[in-house]
């Protein structure tokens, strides 16, 4: 977004906007979608985001914790974007041992509370919370960018538009190439990136609008052609998080035997979180890091991981673990202790 705002100041020498902005989403034929319904008592978590055609920080704002430098015997908070978010944030937090933190959060109120305990050395610590409103989000964060670079722009209204809007176009964007945007979405396990790329794809296949009957169409062929037999998965959308996504372990597993001899492998590979070194495997078996590409996954008393283990002769091991009505520290310890077992004998 700095970019965009950078270029068309600068380079297209726009210094005033008199009106207000308007989202074209014909790409996508509607105004957005949720994608985690059924997930009571998770109400503003990250996860939750609504999917939207414009999306900025995974429609998503952070509140950072962290011990005070002038006191330590005291923490600051602050949520980001800065100047952005109407957002009222009390600091309930302190300093002491362990970090151990969290924010309570009401998104009809814009009330966001942060209660635990920050380590008086530790690092800064970030918590995400899902925006209300998306396109109120996007407009104000492209309008504060806007001003920062020295333009004038005044008016705040927004217009959402369904159908293709007439336009001249100044300035184009082009995002990354998919082999860079999948190694953020599987290393960090980002729920709305995987489902932009999975209606993305449909609609490239059949045609816009993007739709998850067209994605999910697809995702059959595909399966198809890798041999994977129509019962073994059943999903409603392309993250995962359904309380009705089912697959079997062994298609799974069968489906990543292949894809890692298939000419996009070294792409597909480097996008897993590599055991002890990145993603949401680095804190895991630092003894053994650099031997496991793993993608992780987990809701409420299920949870799973899935890649390559790599032997001490460096040959992989492809595998899939799922859980189901397990605690999450649980499933974690014996997922730990399966891969241990394998890595220190093989």
């Amino acid at each position: 977004l700095h970019e965009v705002v950078e270029k068309l100041r600068h380079v297209h020498g726009i210094r005033k906007i008199t009106g207000g902005i308007v989202f074209d989403v014909s790409y996508f034929g509607k105004k957005g979608l949720s994608i985690a319904s059924g997930f009571e008592g998770d109400e503003g978590r990250s996860f939750t985001a609504d999917l939207t055609p414009v999306t900025f920080n995974q429609n998503s704002f952070s509140v950072w914790v962290t011990p005070d430098v002038r006191n330590r015997a005291v923490s600051r908070a602050t949520a980001l974007p800065a100047g952005v978010l109407d957002l009222q944030v009390t600091n309930n937090s302190k300093t002491g041992g362990s970090t151990e933190v969290n924010v309570a959060y009401d998104p009809a109120k814009m009330k966001a509370t942060v209660v635990g305990v920050i380590g008086k050395e530790a690092e800064p610590k970030g918590i995400y919370r899902a925006v209300d409103d998306a396109y109120q989000y996007a407009q104000k964060l492209m309008q504060r960018l806007w001003i920062d670079s020295g333009g004038e722009w005044k008016n705040s209204a927004i217009k959402i538009s369904t159908t293709a809007v007439a336009s001249t176009q100044l300035y184009k964007y082009s995002s990354r190439p998919l082999s860079k945007i999948l190694i953020d979405v599987n290393k960090l396990s980002l729920n709305l990136g995987a489902e932009m790329i999975f209606l993305a794809a449909g609609a490239e296949k059949y045609g816009a609008p993007a739709s998850y009957e067209k994605s999910l169409k697809l995702l059959a062929e595909c399966l198809g052609e890798k041999s994977i037999e129509p019962g073994a998965l059943s999903l409603t959308n392309g993250s995962g998080l359904s309380r009705e996504a089912r697959i079997k372990p062994t298609a799974l597993t069968k489906f990543l035997r292949q894809a890692a001899l298939d000419n996009y492998a070294p792409e597909y590979l480097s996008s897993f979180s590599i055991l002890g070194v990145d993603g949401t495997a680095k804190s895991r078996l630092k003894a053994y890091s650099g031997r496991a590409r793993l993608k992780t996954g987990s809701l409420k008393d299920v949870r799973s991981i899935a890649g390559f283990l790599y032997s001490k002769d460096h040959k992989p091991y492809t595998f899939t673990m799922i859980q189901n009505g397990v605690s999450g520290e649980d499933a974690k310890i014996l997922e730990d202790r399966v891969m241990e077992a394998f890595l220190k004998k093989y």
